[in-house]
């Protein structure tokens, strides 16, 4: 069990143990140790029950540093200067084994806890110069604050040249010069008596001779490495690229070495960090490389199987796509991970864009070659995922600026007919999922592109709205995006009802930011790993739908349905409201007794709904024109344009409804001067509220045209009389079942009551008793 995991005592004994060829049992343990590591091999070993991760004491020093400034940091944040003086004793203790276990000097100290010293002399030299905050701490914490600067200034003296270096890298990285990943570099530790001790006698055979069974000695000893203790990744890739510079390797050897690199690459990237740019696209040019190679020499993808070999071969053919798919999670993990504050930095990743889609297009071409439909469709749906949303950042009103114009420069567009061939190869040969993703992406194109009439036509006859509450999250996600973009697209054409049809469900539960997967809720009782799964869902900044755009879009196409249809049936009390939103917050400003100025963007639309019912569609129009939102909308006036010659039609609707019970005729004339509307439009309106039978009326053309208004229906005090002696009638009704009710049951208690009292006589006396009842009755 100790030579499995730990080895030997001596490193020489290791070295000659692992790579000997005449001891069976040491063979067996390094395939099933480099078979954890190798594609399309089983994982452990039968016998295996349990799996121990055995790392090296400078790994764990460095993970307990990491562990440590994270802690501290955290106490930076709470201003909780008592803990910060702790932490930063223990931290500066844990950077001392560091150095000892790295066996570096004061100079070369640790980029994490460097990075840590900088920042808190930086919040430290603040809170010191700020005599309202020292005021407000309590008297320990003003305390450790006065003490940590001369804790600071004896512990930070060795390392000053090497923090000053820190914030000029820093000030690069805020110029957008450097990227934020680069700011702290990674640590690695070429340590001499690692895995893979390199014996004077091996590098001698090395500038010997070079041949290709070497290399594969040499491959195999490299690869069987991984996972071991003291394993590093560095090391190992320089110890790869330098088979490759031999130049004595076949193509199948170079391909082989080309896929451990990539491998090796992935092995240091989990679900909580994303792989280095500068890795990224290193690993698309060792991608691009094998490719030509396989195209050059078709041997290079057919996997050769050989009994003897200590490591199994890598299947090329199989292997190019799954890189292809991690380097496509690797690429979105870095946009989620990108900070959209710092906007020159996260610019320079989506110039990545073209690369991304220009690999997954050279591997699609590859697999063409071979008819491999199934990854073929795979690419394609990697090309959509990344073409069919314009990129779009600075998004302004105007009459030379449209909704695709201001497009990110050097960024890949797509037109419509190269969106829906591509569309068209994943309809044709793709699994239902696969398809059900390309219309979305499909639809969500047209939709950006205000082709409403065919994106709703897609929409419907797809009938992915029956299925998508079965789907899986991902579909879901895409299905509520196009959902949104159907929405606005709607309002921008006009289409004020649809409008409120698409986004009504991303309001009913006010969760529209998780629906859309542009964050989460701020109380869940989710845990940890449940939040790291949601935040890999998460879409990128650039790919974000505007919400307050989104909020407006829903709320002023609320507005305009519910204020009419509330109008036409206030006395309605079963009414189903259209909004059942708007009307709750409706309710809740009714019950507040005193209403000051709108501040939020709700009480903008609650008081513009308000200002509607009253008629008064010009403080209407004003107070929904005064958002800040207008700026962030393309032809931002067309649609105010629009809307306001909504609100006036809306306006005259509600008159109408509630001046049907006050007046006998109204004048058109008056109407139009008003509601600011022409004579024929507000006759085309009441004849379709008359024909639709909304509104009980009747035009009379004499010399100034009129509307007289029939009153069928009972007027508001008609109404409340009806409504209150129903409630009487109910009441007294009540009361009457009541009474009758204890009567009965006091009648019957005096009944019983005088049977108990009443004397027994005789039988004969009863006898004469019950005849001279009948007697009685004759007289």
């Amino acid at each position: 069990m100790s030579g499995k995991f730990w080895g030997t005592d001596s490193e020489e004994e290791e070295e000659e143990d692992f790579f000997s060829d005449s001891e069976e049992g040491e063979d067996e343990e390094a395939t099933g140790n480099a078979s954890r590591w190798v594609q399309g091999a089983a994982y452990g070993s039968d016998d295996e029950e349990e799996t121990r991760e055995v790392r090296a004491k400078h790994e764990r020093i460095n993970d307990t540093l990491e562990k440590q400034v994270q802690s501290l940091r955290n106490k930076i944040e709470e201003n909780d200067w008592n803990a910060i003086a702790k932490e930063f004793d223990e931290v500066s203790k844990t950077h001392k084994k560091w150095l000892a276990a790295w066996e570096r000097t004061e100079k070369e100290a640790a980029p994490v806890y460097i990075a840590l010293l900088a920042d808190l002399e930086t919040f430290h030299a603040t809170c010191y110069g700020d005599n309202k905050y020292k005021k407000s701490l309590s008297k320990t914490n003003k305390k450790s604050l006065n003490g940590m600067q001369q804790k600071m200034r004896r512990n930070n003296a060795p390392f000053a040249a090497a923090i000053d270096q820190f914030r000029e890298r820093k000030k690069l990285v805020e110029a957008g010069e450097l990227e934020e990943t680069e700011l702290i570099e990674e640590v690695t530790k070429d340590d001499p008596t690692s895995v893979e001790p390199e014996t004077p006698a091996e590098e001698a055979k090395e500038e010997k001779q070079w041949t290709p069974a070497l290399v594969d000695e040499k491959l195999e000893k490299i690869i069987s490495a991984r996972g071991r203790k003291g394993y590093d990744r560095q090391t190992q890739i320089r110890k790869l690229k330098k088979l490759l510079d031999t130049g004595v390797q076949t193509n199948f050897q170079t391909g082989q070495i080309y896929m451990h690199i990539i491998s090796i690459q992935f092995d240091a990237s989990s679900i909580a960090a994303h792989m280095g740019t500068k890795i990224w696209k290193e690993c698309i040019d060792y991608l691009v490389k094998t490719m030509k190679l396989v195209e050059s020499d078709s041997s290079v993808a057919k996997t050769k199987k050989n009994k003897d070999a200590v490591i199994p071969v890598v299947d090329v053919a199989t292997s190019i796509y799954h890189f292809l798919e991690r380097l496509e999670q690797e690429y979105f993990k870095s946009l989620q991970d990108s900070d959209p504050t710092k906007v020159s930095s996260y610019v320079k990743r989506m110039r990545d864009v073209p690369s991304m889609l220009s690999i997954t297009e050279k591997v699609r071409d590859f697999y063409a070659k071979w008819n491999d439909m199934q990854v073929i469709v795979k690419c394609t749906l990697v090309l959509m995922k990344y073409k069919h949303q314009t990129i779009r950042l600075n998004e302004q009103g105007g009459e030379d600026n449209q909704l695709g114009d201001s497009i990110c420069e050097g960024m890949a567009t797509c037109s419509e007919e190269e969106i829906e061939r591509l569309a068209k190869i994943v309809f044709k040969n793709g699994d239902e999922r696969q398809k059900t993703h390309s219309m979305l992406y499909l639809i969500t194109f047209l939709a950006s592109h205000d082709k409403y009439d065919k994106a709703r036509n897609l929409m419907l006859m797809s009938h992915i709205q029956e299925t998508v509450s079965s789907a899986d999250i991902e579909t879901q996600i895409l299905f509520n995006r196009a959902m949104a973009y159907l929405g606005i697209c709607a309002f921008r054409d006009g289409k004020i009802l649809d409008c409120h049809n698409c986004l009504v469900d991303l309001y009913s539960s006010m969760k529209y930011k998780e629906l859309l997967a542009q964050g989460t809720t701020r109380y869940s009782d989710k845990g940890a790993e449940q939040e790291k799964i949601e935040s890999r869902r998460q879409m990128p900044y650039h790919m974000h739908i505007n919400t307050e755009v989104l909020e407006t879009f829903y709320f002023i196409s609320a507005i305009l349905l519910e204020v009419p249809d509330s109008a036409a049936n206030s006395f309605d009390v079963k009414r189903k409201p259209v909004s059942r939103i708007l009307k709750k917050y409706l309710e809740g400003s009714e019950r507040q007794i005193f209403a000051g100025p709108p501040e939020a963007p709700r009480d903008y639309f609650v008081a513009s709904a308000k200002a509607l019912i009253r008629g008064d569609w010009k403080k209407s129009c004003k107070l929904l024109f005064g958002l800040s939102v207008w700026n962030y909308i393309a032809d931002a006036e067309r649609l105010k344009d629009m809307i306001q010659q909504r609100i006036k039609e809306a306006g005259l609707r509600t008159y109408l409804f509630t001046a049907s019970s006050v007046y006998d005729s109204l004048s058109a004339e008056r109407l139009s001067s008003l509601f600011d509307l022409e004579q024929k439009l507000i006759h085309s309106i009441v004849c379709k509220m008359i024909i639709s039978g909304n509104l009980s009326a009747s035009w009379e053309d004499q010399e100034s045209p009129c509307v007289v208004l029939h009153r069928a229906d009972p007027s508001n005090i008609q109404n409340l009389s009806l409504h209150f002696a129903e409630k009487i009638g109910s009441l007294v009704e009540n009361n009457e079942r009541l009474f009758d009710s204890r009567t009965h049951t006091r009648n019957a208690d005096n009944q019983r009551k005088f049977k108990s009292q009443r004397p027994r006589g005789s039988t004969k006396e009863q006898g004469n008793s019950r005849q001279s009842r009948p007697v009685a009755r004759q007289n």
